[in-house]
């Protein structure tokens, strides 16, 4: 058993943050993140990154990944300037579920689908030709194809993860804005930067989801940037308090003992956005991914057999020719 500062068992309390800023529930966002910051504070991190790609619609993860590394640099456990920054954003930033649901229900290459074969060694884990790959997946996004888009994105990320950013780069520029090319360069070095047994499609499908909601806007002046003229210091939140009901779900011990599942995790989790804003899959249903639970995704993180020059000019969209010819 793990313990955070008062007591509390630290693996609810690292369920409660992410709930906590889910809801905009500033007391408690503040409470387990003071928890957590005295002997867990690299862990509490991730978890609030996390939530910025699972949950947040505003491009935020760039703000708070810079925040983050500031209050690692500076090596003071007491200070709590940056961290409260990054807890005061989350919870006043608008949310949604998108990200969540297209990297639980679309990034999927199990099934091969009926796209270009390669006749070289440029190939996917499919045999797909990775060139033409990478052109498919831009007609995918421009379509707001979520299903092609998260098979290919599969395809490419699971051995050529930063030529997938390479691509999205590119389409951020196609789209001439700076907010969403800037929030693409983060999202790639977070993900590029996470420790391989972390790996998570978060940051891949907060990406493409953050370009889905330009593209089914028409603009990318959709965005906003919550006033953080007072901030609330999580050390004023040091005082014992008694975990709120909604900590406890299928993640939890005491939530299994319930007998909560993963389907009321959606529903509830779902409901609790606050400041909500609406998403494209907000009525759409979870099957495909309540079937993978126990299919399985089909992952393949091996590297395929290639010199290691050649892999990593393909990595950086070095092709024979122009990548986007």
């Amino acid at each position: 058993m793990l313990f955070t500062r008062n007591g509390h068992n630290m693996f609810d309390v690292s369920s409660l943050i992410q709930k906590a800023l889910r809801r905009g529930d500033i007391e408690f966002s503040c409470y387990s993140a003071h928890e957590m910051m005295w002997k867990y504070r690299s862990y509490l991190w991730k978890r609030i990154l996390y939530t910025t790609a699972e949950d947040c619609y505003d491009p935020i993860t760039g703000r708070v990944y810079e925040l983050r590394k500031q209050d690692l640099a500076s090596g003071d456990p007491v200070n709590s300037r940056f961290l409260s920054e990054a807890i005061n954003l989350i919870v006043r930033t608008r949310k949604n579920r998108d990200a969540d649901f297209f990297a639980c229900n679309y990034v999927y290459s199990k099934e091969k689908r009926d796209f270009p074969i390669g006749t070289t060694m440029l190939v996917t884990r499919h045999g797909h030709d990775l060139k033409a790959m990478t052109k498919e997946l831009k007609v995918a996004i421009y379509n707001i194809d979520g299903e092609n888009a998260g098979y290919i994105a599969s395809e490419i990320w699971c051995w050529y993860k930063r030529l997938f950013w390479v691509v999205m780069k590119d389409i951020a520029r196609e789209l001439g804005s700076g907010i969403v090319a800037r929030e693409i360069l983060s999202l790639m070095e977070v993900d590029m930067t996470t420790n391989a047994k972390d790996g998570t499609w978060l940051y891949m499908s907060k990406a493409i989801t953050m370009i889905f909601h330009c593209l089914d806007a028409g603009t990318c002046d959709i965005f906003e940037t919550p006033d953080m003229r007072a901030i609330e210091d999580v050390l004023k939140y040091n005082q014992v308090r008694k975990l709120p009901e909604y900590t406890y779900d299928c993640h939890t011990r005491l939530g299994k003992m319930k007998g909560l599942t993963s389907d009321d995790f959606l529903i509830t989790e779902q409901n609790s956005l606050n400041p909500y804003v609406r998403g494209l899959y907000d009525n759409s249903s979870w099957d495909v991914y309540r079937f993978r639970r126990v299919d399985g995704w089909g992952d393949d993180y091996n590297t395929p057999k290639l010199p290691k020059t050649t892999l990593d000019n393909v990595n950086n969209g070095i092709f024979p020719s122009s990548l986007f010819d």
